[in-house]
């Protein structure tokens, strides 16, 4: 049986969410880097596995798997991983589930912030898109995260007293916001979850391979 191979990129905040789960679950894979900036995702060899030209996706004995939250849940069930990643009680993994639906119009905004930010900061325009639309969707989304998700004990998404992949996901999507110095401390339930996640050893592996990037590129040290 051939290694499953995972197609990513560093600086793909769901590419590390998968990534961490792998080196988590202790999943023997192969990595096919995928150069975003080059096109590499465009090429005939790529698009002939996987037809939405992004990353990250899967190729697992011939079968393909795209988007990040399918894949994880997919690696979960495919290689038996602990069920506190994915609770396989009806409720729980509904819980679950939610948030990686609510991820997407929320937690996601991060991404696009970012973006924008950085590229007012190059050329030294201000953004109006970034600070009348995804800056208040982003902060709405990081309140939620604080009052509600995170406004717990445990300071995991919705109390479970383990990581599980809602929170791998959410984790990486917010490491994001350390390239501009966003202020996690405004927001102690959110702050806690950052710190607790990044001392996880695999997932502070994988954050030093985005650090790594990140001062090559924006000469940002995180």
């Amino acid at each position: 049986m051939n290694k499953l191979k995972l197609f990513y990129n560093s600086f793909s905040q769901p590419s590390r969410a998968v990534k961490c789960l792998l080196k988590i679950g202790k999943v023997d894979y192969e990595e096919k880097f995928v150069n975003l900036a080059k096109g590499d995702q465009f090429k005939p060899e790529v698009k002939s596995l996987n037809w939405n030209c992004q990353v990250p996706f899967i190729e697992d004995n011939g079968f393909v798997v795209f988007e990040s939250h399918t894949i994880m849940r997919y690696i979960h069930q495919r290689f038996n991983l602990d069920n506190s990643l994915y609770p396989q009680k009806l409720e729980d993994k509904t819980k679950i589930d939610m948030y990686l639906d609510w991820h997407h119009s929320n937690t996601r905004r991060s991404a696009n912030y970012v973006t924008a930010s950085l590229l007012s900061k190059r050329t030294g325009q201000p953004s109006l898109y970034v600070e009348d639309l995804v800056h208040k969707e982003l902060l709405k989304a990081v309140q939620n995260l604080n009052d509600n998700l995170l406004n717990n004990p445990s300071h995991y998404i919705f109390g479970f007293q383990k990581p599980t992949i809602a929170d791998i996901s959410c984790y990486q999507e917010l490491t994001e916001l350390k390239l501009i110095n966003f202020d996690f401390k405004k927001y102690p339930n959110l702050d806690a979850f950052m710190n607790q996640m990044s001392n996880i050893p695999e997932i502070k592996e994988v954050d030093k391979d985005f650090s790594d990037i990140a001062l090559k590129i924006f000469k940002v040290n995180l």
